[in-house]
């Protein structure tokens, strides 16, 4: 599939038995592929045959500028890189390399192996990491029209991403509401107008804080760099009204509060993991889009019983656990997936005749 800023590879996975005609969607992050999804850094099976096993058409997207598209406006050269001893910092190891830019990063044990460049498990993550060709408005302005195209030739389709691919997830159903009957962020890029970090380059890593304030030109239309369809719209030139974050707490704004009326009849689940930066700031990330009128929920996965995940929640060893904690979201919460999972129910519990 061909966009005009580039090529989205799509891979399709069909279930032996399929159980619900609504197909999943597993849209990327920075500095990865649709490689991700398969097979965990450990060799054992990643989300895709998770879902594929659970009944489910399965959709792995690479979407422009990653490893196999051909990047042409960049000349070539990438803008960002993410280099292993970041990876370790915020990923795979904060509880060994004494991180204390946020307080439950002592509580991560999920990562298999230890986490540390030499270790087997971290090479083969670090060989899936490629670099970024684009900057964050360029990457989610070819996303979003890959992933319209995409969906247009698919139809209704739960969309399930990560990190930067939960906003374009976000995105992607600002403009085609009617093809998206469910979203699932894990840890989507955040929070709302603001940086949660700054990049330390003497130690290499970014260094977190649990205060943040309002940055110029960063998200600046709260979960995107690019137009959202806010209701009212928003004033030429100017976010302040879109504000509703101020020194770490959201304060009322008057007038009201600009909705995002695409977002509102699709059931969501923003996704937290207990060890991850994250933890600082998905809340925020949250509350915004409840203030925008979207049906959000916002699960912090140590309160349902699962521990010690950080950023990278989707390959750790409880993956699994995860993974069916969201089937059961999914079959509970988006109706066009429950009514299915309902009729199948209840047809096995039919005595044949």
């Amino acid at each position: 599939m061909s966009s005009t800023t580039g090529r989205t590879h799509v891979m399709m996975l069909e279930p032996s038995i399929k159980t619900c005609s609504i197909p999943v969607v597993l849209i990327h992050g920075d500095y990865h592929t649709g490689d991700i999804w398969g097979p965990k850094p450990d060799n054992k099976p990643g989300w895709a045959e998770f879902f594929v096993k659970s009944g489910f058409t399965v959709y792995i997207l690479d979407l422009p500028f990653r490893a196999r598209p051909k990047p042409r406006s960049s000349g070539g050269k990438p803008i960002t890189q993410l280099r292993a001893q970041m990876v370790e910092y915020h990923f795979t190891a904060p509880e060994k390399v004494k991180n204390l830019d946020w307080p439950s990063a002592h509580t991560h044990t999920q990562w298999p192996g230890t986490g540390l460049r030499g270790d087997p498990f971290f090479e083969r993550y670090m060989r899936r990491v490629v670099p970024e060709f684009l900057d964050r408005r360029e990457r989610q302005t070819a996303g979003q029209r890959a992933l319209a195209i995409f969906l247009d030739k698919v139809g209704p389709s739960i969309l399930i991403g990560q990190g930067s691919g939960a906003n374009l997830a976000w995105l992607a159903a600002d403009l085609m509401p009617h093809r998206v009957v469910g979203i699932v962020a894990i840890e989507p890029a955040g929070p709302p107008f603001s940086q949660a970090a700054r990049i330390d380059e003497q130690e290499g890593r970014h260094r977190y804080t649990p205060k943040f304030h309002y940055a110029q030109n960063v998200r600046q239309y709260g979960i995107a760099d690019i137009p959202l369809q806010f209701n009212p719209p928003p004033v030429q030139g100017t976010f302040a009204d879109l504000l509703g974050l101020d020194d770490n707490d959201f304060q009322p704004i008057p007038n009201p509060l600009r909705q995002l009326p695409n977002l509102r009849n699709i059931p969501q689940i923003i996704v937290t993991g207990e060890a991850s930066p994250h933890s600082l700031f998905d809340w925020a990330t949250f509350k915004w889009l409840k203030q925008a009128g979207v049906p959000v929920q916002h699960i912090e996965l140590q309160h349902v019983g699962l521990r010690g995940n950080g950023h990278l929640c989707f390959l750790e060893k409880n993956s699994d656990e995860i993974a069916g904690f969201l089937l059961k979201w999914m079959r509970q919460n988006v109706p066009a997936i429950r009514q299915q999972f309902n009729a199948a129910l209840e047809a096995s519990r039919t005595p044949v005749q």
